[in-house]
């Protein structure tokens, strides 16, 4: 007797791989263009997105391999984008450099077509696309750059916190949200000259990528944001019209009668023996043999709160094993941090010398690499990053919160036994004692000085060179290569080009993700737990298990978003480790006011 339940469960989950399976039988047999809709990591996920932040592996290399088959079907002649508002950091448009490169190697007609840009999805259409459009009621909202926080500390006063933060570095501004009402004015000024440093960038990005003089692209800005037919004058755009004009443009354009979405791909039907070939053997576990390039993402807080401990070991053994691997020719990271633990950025500092030892290892710095994220980063043999990138933040932070007045006011009295001179050092119950703080500031001294030590032995430069950097300040991407931090600018593909050559290997070498994003069948697995598919509306349950796994893997990959949010998470950091090494982690970088 077949178990009802069990073949309900077992029709779920097939036509679940249905769904989310990108491959599909019967293939496009007439020539015909492509539309690829690009979306930003805080919109919501439609069935024919492509996140241009984050995806399984480094920021933008999701676009890069779908730009790659697109490139190799000849019967692809035309590629229409399709944008909205990203609300991204400056930076996330050079992700799709790679991509748009590979198209054009295929002399492919690439255009755009706008709801809405902002600064970034802006610069990222005018440097992709031959032609680009926008309806009639969208709006160009390129109003400039602004770094926002926020200061806590009055509030700390009102609730009867008192933080007990110190730092090294003058001009580390990450503890003062916490101990500071007003920001320092040097802090203030350095952010602002990074933002005039970012603006006059995209300016003149734009200004040559659409022909226009500086002088246009500047009453964008300044008249921003921009009407659709405003937008049209100013030589913004090349026409204001509808999704389907926009489509037979690029069709007229082509000499093709035919467009594809990956949403049509993806309702082409499988057949019942793709399925269960599918089901029984999931993601093959075993890599192709032969040599690669191994690619090892690098993102968010560096410690535990963008996932487990145990994640922090892989991440830790996977470049060991890629040190070991014969097959493994060269190792790019892909690095987007604002820092975080003291303890494991020391730890991949030395688990990535230890490729450098043995094999070419180049860092791309995507959007940042600040504080612990550049602790990382100097391990490279060499160091590249986006134009836009910020950098650099080498000082350090420590402390805790100190709950003693908040109880007082309450009535709360706290009471303690212990034995050792500081062996309640760290409760939130009372200050730190005169000796405490001394020997917080002599380990936090030592930490400064080996993150000195281990820019000086990653980038060989001299203790002197690196100590006129190392006292917390943000840098721009073109400032830290005149400083020596980094060595150049360039793209993550780029970055993979210069390892293959480093590896002093002819060919092209397939890239491999390190360590293996999970299968379908783990993801799945994992959203499964909480989903009864033994219910009578199981199959109704599908429409919303791929926005489940997509909501899922955004909260392991992403970051939090707001400036209260990241203080929040600096403030449990500073609880968490008695010494830490952090960047501006707490600011957000908006491209729109």
């Amino acid at each position: 007797m077949v178990n009802d339940n069990g073949t309900r469960a077992t029709l779920a989950l097939a036509l679940s791989f249905a769904s989310l399976a990108s491959a599909c039988s019967g293939g496009q047999k007439t020539e015909h263009i492509e539309e690829v809709w690009l979306l930003g990591s805080d919109q919501a996920e439609t069935s024919d997105a492509v996140d241009v932040a984050h995806a399984d592996g480094p920021a933008g290399f999701h676009f890069q391999q779908i730009a790659q088959t697109l490139a190799d079907d000849p019967m692809v002649k035309g590629v229409l984008l399709r944008f909205d508002a990203w609300s991204a950091p400056m930076g996330t448009s050079g992700r799709l450099k790679d991509g748009v490169a590979t198209l054009r190697a295929r002399n492919l007609a690439i255009h755009c077509h706008l709801l809405g840009a902002d600064m970034e999805s802006y610069l990222a259409a005018a440097e992709s696309c031959d032609r680009i459009t926008l309806i009639e009621a969208g709006e160009l909202d390129t109003r400039g750059i602004a770094f926002e926080w926020f200061h806590l500390r009055e509030l700390l006063d009102t609730l009867g916190i008192v933080p007990e933060i110190i730092q090294v570095g003058d001009r580390k501004g990450a503890a003062d949200p916490f101990t500071r009402k007003t920001p320092r004015a040097e802090v203030q000024e350095g952010l602002a000259a990074l933002a005039t440093t970012q603006l006059d960038l995209w300016i003149a990005s734009v200004a040559k990528a659409r022909k226009l003089e500086l002088a246009d692209v500047k009453r964008a800005v300044e008249g921003a944001p921009i009407d659709a037919q405003s937008a049209k004058a100013l030589g913004l755009v090349d026409a204001v019209e509808t999704l389907a004009t926009a489509r037979d443009a690029l069709m007229t354009a082509t000499g093709v009668t035919h467009f594809e979405s990956p949403e049509q791909r993806k309702r082409i039907s499988f057949n019942f023996g793709q399925l269960f070939a599918l089901i029984a053997s999931g993601d093959s576990d075993t890599p192709p043999p032969g040599a690669y390039i191994a690619l090892v993402p690098i993102q968010g807080m560096i410690g535990s709160f963008q996932g487990s401990q145990a994640q922090d070991e892989r991440l830790i053994e996977a470049l060991n094993k890629a040190a070991r691997d014969p097959e493994c020719t060269a190792v790019v990271v892909s690095m987007d941090s604002p820092g975080g633990s003291a303890r494991l950025s020391d730890r991949l500092f030395l688990a990535l010398k230890a490729v450098r030892a043995r094999k070419p290892l180049v860092v791309h710095i995507d959007t940042m690499a600040a504080s612990g994220g550049y602790y990382i980063a100097a391990a490279g043999t060499e160091i590249i990053a986006q134009p836009a990138a910020l950098i650099g933040s080498i000082g350090v932070v420590g402390g805790k919160p100190n709950f003693a007045p908040l109880l007082d006011r309450i009535g709360i009295r706290a009471a303690s036994a212990s034995a050792g001179a500081h062996a309640s050092m760290q409760s939130a119950t009372r200050g730190f004692t005169p000796s405490e703080t001394d020997r917080i500031v002599t380990l936090m001294q030592q930490t400064h000085a080996r993150f000195v030590q281990r820019v000086v032995d990653g980038r060989g430069l001299a203790p002197e060179a690196v100590a006129a950097y190392a006292d917390g300040r943000l840098m721009s991407a073109e400032d830290a290569k005149g400083a020596k931090l980094i060595d150049s600018l360039g793209t993550l593909g780029q970055a993979l080009e210069r390892a293959q050559i480093l590896a002093e290997v002819r060919g092209s070498l397939p890239v491999r993700v390190c360590p293996k994003p999970p299968s379908r069948m783990e993801r799945l697995t994992e959203s499964l737990s909480s989903v009864a598919l033994s219910d009578a509306d199981a199959l109704e349950s599908l429409a919303v298990l791929k926005r489940a796994l997509a909501l899922e893997s955004w909260r392991r990959t992403h970051p939090l978003n707001t400036p209260l949010q990241r203080a929040v998470v600096l403030a449990e950091l500073l609880e968490r480790e008695r010494v830490l090494a952090i960047g501006h982690g707490w600011l957000t970088q908006t491209v729109q006011h």
